[in-house]
């Protein structure tokens, strides 16, 4: 299958709150609405956690500074609204929409080699009918 991406993008969503993760989601949609179609590429450092899976036992063995970063002001409820927008825009997330089955931690980009102990997703999103 050949396709090509008629607009891409990069972003670095906010390491240290979900609400500025959430506002930067929004900018994300609107920018690849107003300029991608149904061509468009989505990729980067989403620093957030994904609404379709349970984090409970992941955010139990982080530092608390860590955990702060992935949890809403009670400090119970993951924040997960940053993916969520992107969800609900209609992005695909690559990596569970094309290795079903596979474990989730091989869709993890993090640690790598600089540090970033914490976990990450692949973090690259397309629109669905762009295949």
């Amino acid at each position: 299958m050949t396709w090509n991406v008629r607009t891409g993008g990069r972003t670095h969503l906010n390491p240290y709150s979900g609400g500025r993760r959430r506002m930067e989601a929004e900018w994300l949609v609107a920018a690849v609405r107003r300029t991608g179609g149904p061509l468009a590429l989505l990729a980067g450092d989403f620093n957030t956690l994904e609404p379709t899976a349970d984090h409970t036992d992941r955010l139990a063995g982080l530092p608390p500074h860590h955990r702060r970063r992935h949890v809403r002001r009670d400090g119970r409820t993951v924040d997960t609204r940053a993916v969520a927008r992107l969800l609900d825009a209609g992005l695909v997330d690559l990596w569970p929409a094309r290795a079903a089955g596979a474990p989730e931690a091989d869709g993890h980009t993090v640690p790598t080699r600089h540090g970033a102990a914490e976990f990450a997703g692949t973090d690259a999103w397309r629109w669905p009918d762009a295949a």
